[in-house]
């Protein structure tokens, strides 16, 4: 923020050649800027100017009430070139963070997915083997009856050959009864 209270940010930029020549919206002038630059070096000679005077240019008719030295201004300067500086160091690391969350959303996503063709995948194979299940128990029932049958004519056989001592087998053949035992 700027001085005496102001709500309006403050923020220096550098140009291609290491100038500092914006506040935000606004310009410096070339002569504040080589007054800024000459500060670090001649730091014992204090200077009572404002910047805000002759030397600044605004525009839209605002006023900017600055209290503060150029001394102030470039220490404020220094402190947001370190802020800026930190955070163009911290920026590839939350990058590198940001990319991270992203690939483990796109991970869990096309985990869902999986997921979902498995289950689906799962349920038709459980189908598939309720009705294999279904026919076999039907071909078991069939065979099981075919059995009680042959079982049943067998055992009619047998009692049929015994009676009054008389072997009834030759006359049972020429019937083809024995035929369904085979």
């Amino acid at each position: 923020m700027g001085a005496s209270g102001s709500t309006r940010r403050v923020s220096f930029g550098k140009d291609d050649q290491e100038r500092v020549t914006v506040l935000q919206g606004m310009r410096l002038s070339d002569n504040l800027v080589s007054r800024m630059k000459d500060l670090p070096q001649s730091t014992s000679e204090p200077s009572n100017s404002i910047p805000g005077g002759p030397d600044f240019q605004g525009g839209d008719n605002m006023t900017l009430k600055h209290s503060g030295t150029e001394e102030e201004v470039y220490k404020r300067y220094e402190k947001e070139a370190l802020v800026k500086e930190e955070m163009s160091k911290l920026a590839p690391q939350e990058q590198i963070v940001a990319n991270a969350d992203l690939k483990e959303q796109v991970i869990s996503t096309e985990e869902q997915k999986n997921i979902k063709q498995l289950t689906s995948q799962l349920e038709k194979k459980e189908a598939d083997l309720q009705r294999l299940e279904a026919f076999y128990k039907e071909q078991l029932d069939l065979i099981e009856q075919k059995v009680r049958k042959k079982i049943l004519i067998y055992d009619w056989l047998n009692s049929c050959i015994e009676i009054d001592g008389y072997n009834w087998l030759p006359v049972l053949k020429r019937t083809h009864a024995l035929a369904i035992l085979a």
